[in-house]
């Protein structure tokens, strides 16, 4: 018979229990399992659920696949989550810091087991309206082994922040140092929960993971520095409210606003996107990946973080502020007939005129587009709405049947 109490396997590594806290099994209502309090919930570093399971685990004193195999399994709905194989590469484990039906089981029998309510904060799956699941975390565990040693330093419990398990997550926005996935004593890449997980230790050779930090290395953190923490810190303040995605507006604008030409070979290969998958970023009907979210943030040389916060409206608001500080000194404003070209924006806002972009109607009169932008905001933001609407209807392989009248094509709304 396996015995999978911890002090029977590891009998001779007392100090892998350093990170127990102390009155783990303090509760004040009764449940399950101990109580355990999650770490930095509300903050860019919080604990991913993986972690919280294996400390959860070690605060009982037993293995992981025992608490999974013998206690946590039986609270699974139906009889697909049998556990038998490797726990490493049971689906609902290797995702469950992820997003999806598994991870809401998982989340809502942890929570049921421990009485700890808002478990889901220590997923992605509050980030389930923003982003695809595609490729989304790495698979493998991953650590910074200069922020394990300070934890230790600092006596505080030990654990590995959900960040780090994102698969475009490649450095610490701490030490910025790279974030290590091979054991540096065994050369085992384990997986982000094993039978028998310790946080901070090497699953195969139990290994303390941490190591002083090169005073090269170290560097202090600040806020908004990094874009993985920007978007948990904004993900923050919204209090895990969930949204409409903002991307199709954006990129609706982009287009429109951006793009010197936008018939399809040019967009192609320019952002590098297949047709059919473009074309479901653009209706709503696909969210896009980190990769997707970061490479559209590179075309259009923009931050990814504003790629996904900001719609559209919002995008034309910031682009205007930034135009509107930006002056050219050869630019006269007395040689340009503002009352002509109010007229023009008002005719191809109300479809009186062809459908322009503002940087074309700024050619035409020799103006800075911000200047314009700035001038008239209202009429510029219905000039690029009514470009968006009608080259995205092309690019969706839709006809417009006319571009003036009444018989322009049906709108197609900005979120």
């Amino acid at each position: 018979m396996k015995n999978n109490n911890f002090l029977a396997v590891l009998n001779s590594d007392d100090d892998l229990y350093e990170f127990i806290p102390k009155h783990a099994g303090t509760s004040l209502t009764p449940t399950d399992l101990y109580s355990l309090k999650p770490i930095g919930v509300g903050t860019p570093f919080v604990e991913g659920l993986s972690s919280y399971l294996a400390r959860l685990a070690a605060a009982h004193m037993v293995s992981v696949s025992a608490l999974l195999r013998r206690v946590i399994v039986n609270y699974f709905p139906g009889s697909r989550y049998n556990l038998k194989n490797t726990i490493g590469s049971q689906e609902i484990i290797a995702g469950m810091n992820g997003m999806g039906v598994n991870v809401s089981t998982f989340v809502d029998v942890l929570e049921k087991l421990t009485g700890r309510l808002g478990l889901q904060n220590l997923t992605m799956q509050s980030f389930s309206w923003l982003l695809s699941d595609y490729k989304l975390l790495s698979g493998v565990n991953v650590w910074c082994p200069y922020c394990l040693q300070d934890q230790r330093a600092a006596n505080q419990t030990v654990y590995y922040p959900l960040l780090w398990g994102l698969e475009v997550f490649e450095k610490c926005p701490v030490h910025r140092s790279q974030l290590l996935k091979t054991c540096p004593y065994c050369g085992v890449v384990s997986s982000p929960l094993t039978f028998r997980t310790v946080v901070g230790f090497c699953s195969k050779c139990n290994a303390w993971l941490g190591s002083n930090a090169d005073c090269r290395a170290r560097r202090s953190y600040e806020t908004g520095s990094d874009f993985f923490v920007r978007l948990f810190e904004w993900h923050n303040t919204i209090e895990f409210e969930r949204n409409m995605p903002t991307l199709p507006s954006l990129l609706r604008y982009l287009i429109g606003y951006r793009m010197k030409k936008i018939h399809d070979p040019v967009l192609n290969r320019q952002v590098s996107l297949k047709k059919k998958m473009f074309g479901k970023l653009l209706s709503g009907q696909m969210l896009p990946t980190l990769g997707v979210v970061l490479w559209i943030a590179k075309i259009f040389k923009m931050d990814p973080f504003d790629v996904l916060t900001m719609d559209g409206d919002k995008m034309f608001r910031k682009d205007a502020s930034e135009f509107a500080g930006i002056g050219l000194p050869v630019f006269n404003p007395d040689k340009v007939n503002w009352l002509k070209m109010h007229g023009l924006l008002r005719d191809v806002a109300t479809s009186k005129a062809s459908s322009m972009r503002i940087e074309d109607i700024a050619k035409v009169y020799k103006c800075p587009p911000g200047e314009i932008i700035s001038r008239y905001p209202e009429l510029c933001n219905e000039v690029t709405k009514r470009f968006n609407r009608l080259n995205i209807m092309t690019l969706l392989g839709q006809p417009a049947l006319s571009t003036t009248g009444s018989a322009l094509m049906p709108e197609c709304p900005l979120p």
